[in-house]
């Protein structure tokens, strides 16, 4: 049996035992893999100091001859109660016969990538803070006589971890309720997300209570996932991302730094275009849907047309660059009042539905094939 004690923005049971480790990482394919093994080959003295060998046919195909050796993230665990197993992300380190590492602690997992940029932007002096903070609803299943028990010791589960009930109504079905939460505290790491799911489920469980992420088209469940940026105590960058329950979060930000020359570069174009930038509108040639070779903005109410490089970069490239060029000290002189997203691919991967340049929504993986196939080039 393994034991976890108080970790994260949640709480667990001092006896809380789990009798599995499921190590999960993406492969030097940038592919998503996870290993389960016993708990009681592990200590926690164990996972903070070792490397654990990660084999399954599926690893024998990717890797060749080589061996894959995992570092878990501590700090990125969570429980999964249905199947009574601690989850952990790991880093991952490839070793040749001759014992030679050929890809020291290489990560493709996205909060890895999404930390190393808001180090990069908190050590640039030019950003005060960087705060996640979650608003999560889900669905509960409550017998009218369970009510009231029910929401108190939510309420109170809630405060214990940081995070507030903000709305809790009956739905048209019988015993249906539809609860919301928003997280109150700064949170570094994607998969707080899972921390707060579980939250939910435990307390569901313990007052044998369904607790449900699914959504439907009535009473959609939601997880909106909003990264602020400060400078001078001034939210200069406000991102709202909203998902659904299955899908992998804050990818955005790991594109960002894994392009950001990229990004420096069309950023600076763009300040070369207009030094008196007001009003920015994206429109994109019809006959590219793949958007990578080409896009027109108007600037102040004239088009302009900025040629992308061939390889490596896309809308939402462009996008991140404008969010550096505002965040490199003329904010105050981008308004995005209007994007034209046109029809096809831009509208399954982002959807605008704000005024602001430092609010929109992100509702697709934006790392992309462009990423994936760097992964393949190493």
């Amino acid at each position: 049996m393994f034991n976890f004690l108080e970790k994260g923005v949640f709480f667990l049971d001092k006896n809380e035992q789990f009798d599995f480790i499921t190590f999960r990482f993406f492969d030097i394919f940038g592919a998503y893999q996870d290993v389960t093994y016993s708990a009681h080959y592990f200590s926690d003295d164990f996972l903070q100091n070792n490397a654990v060998i990660a084999s399954s046919s599926s690893l024998t195909d990717c890797v060749s001859n080589k061996k894959i050796y995992l570092k878990p993230n501590l700090n990125t665990f969570f429980p999964d109660l249905l199947s009574n197993a601690i989850i952990i992300h790991c880093n991952i380190v490839v070793k040749s016969h001759e014992g030679v590492n050929l890809y020291d602690n290489l990560n493709h997992d996205p909060r890895y990538l999404a930390s190393r940029t808001d180090s990069y932007l908190l050590n640039s002096m030019k950003i005060d803070q960087i705060a996640f903070l979650i608003e999560l609803e889900f669905y509960a299943d409550i017998e009218d006589d369970l009510e009231d028990e029910f929401y108190n010791n939510l309420k109170s589960s809630f405060e214990k971890s940081n995070v507030e009930l903000v709305s809790y109504r009956k739905l048209e079905e019988p015993n249906k309720r539809l609860v919301g939460t928003f997280s109150l505290g700064i949170l570094n790491t994607a998969d707080t997300i899972e921390k707060v799911k579980y939250l939910l489920k435990k307390i569901g469980v313990h007052y044998q209570v369904v607790v449900s992420f699914e959504s439907d088209k009535k009473h959609p469940a939601r997880i909106i996932v909003n990264h602020v940026i400060y400078q001078n105590n001034r939210s200069i960058f406000h991102l709202n991302n909203f998902f659904t329950p299955t899908e992998e979060v804050t990818r955005y930000i790991g594109g960002i730094f894994y392009n950001y020359d990229q990004i420096i570069d069309l950023s600076k174009k763009l300040r070369q275009t207009s030094e008196n930038l007001r009003k920015i509108k994206f429109y994109y040639a019809e006959a590219l849907p793949s958007l990578k070779d080409h896009c027109k903005v108007m600037v102040n109410d004239l088009y302009i047309s900025i040629d992308l490089p061939a390889q490596g970069v896309n809308s939402y490239i462009l996008l991140a660059s404008l969010i550096i060029y505002g965040i490199d000290g003329i904010y105050e002189k981008i308004e995005c009042n209007e994007l034209d997203m046109g029809q096809g691919i831009l509208d399954q991967s982002l959807d605008f539905s704000s005024p602001s340049l430092t609010s929109f929504n992100l509702i697709h993986n934006v790392m992309g094939e462009e990423i994936v196939d760097l992964y393949k080039k190493v």
